[in-house]
């Protein structure tokens, strides 16, 4: 149960850590 916890943890992050780089290219092509 803990390990897919931690796993699902590491897996939101590396999606949230996507996603922010996805908006700071897509940041300044909007601009």
């Amino acid at each position: 149960m803990f390990v897919a916890l931690l796993c699902a943890c590491i897996v939101i992050g590396h999606l949230l850590e996507e996603n922010r780089w996805i908006t700071n290219q897509l940041l300044p092509l909007s601009l």
